[in-house]
């Protein structure tokens, strides 16, 4: 069975700060989801089994706040740095565009080329935010040493975005043709007689 790899995103966020099962959401969404999803189902049973581990512990509550805050104990950086220093595991991934392009010539004539521009949009899209986001946490966290980190997970996105435009093209160049082929009917096959 493979190893829940949402206790080490859950145990890195809170390097970063103390958090409530809230904040770790928030930050999630706001910093890794453009490449690390984590289902919210699955925080806040991870915090328990973190805690029950000794990985994390509450901070003492404060003022009117009803959520618990967390911060990752000395056992909890350990754990987090013996698997950062594992290689990282290549998970098998799921392209519904590709899937889908697999398979367009059973679709309508122009739908695939309709998907691509769409496929297109969302990558120069990402590729302008992914450009804004590394200009704000610039100057937001220019004396925060993890910004070097932080910056290189936006560069590879930049890239990949750069390069998925570069495929764009490539594909625009093909699909036509392939739109241009008729759709042969195949006819049953025929026995021969004995």
């Amino acid at each position: 069975m493979a190893e829940n790899r949402s206790r080490y995103a859950i145990l890195g966020a809170l390097t970063v700060e103390p958090m409530s099962g809230y904040d770790i959401r928030k930050f999630f969404a706001q910093s890794v989801s453009y490449f690390w999803v984590e289902s919210y189902g699955q925080i806040y049973p991870m915090l328990k089994s973190l805690h029950g581990d000794g990985l994390i512990g509450p901070l003492p509550k404060g003022g009117s706040s009803r959520r618990t805050v967390y911060e990752i104990t000395q056992s909890g950086r350990q754990v987090l740095a013996s698997w950062l220093a594992e290689p990282a595991e290549s998970q098998p991934g799921r392209n519904e565009i590709l899937l889908k392009l697999f398979f367009a010539r059973e679709g309508s004539p122009g739908a695939a080329v309709a998907l691509l521009a769409q496929f297109r949009q969302r990558q120069e899209e990402l590729a302008a935010t992914y450009a804004g986001i590394a200009e704000r946490i610039t100057v937001e966290y220019a004396s925060n040493p993890n910004l070097p980190n932080w910056l290189l997970t936006l560069s590879y996105g930049s890239h990949v975005s750069r390069a998925l435009l570069q495929w764009c093209e490539e594909a625009e160049r093909t699909l036509p043709s392939r739109r241009a082929t008729p759709k042969v009917k195949r006819s049953p096959r025929r026995r021969r007689p004995h």
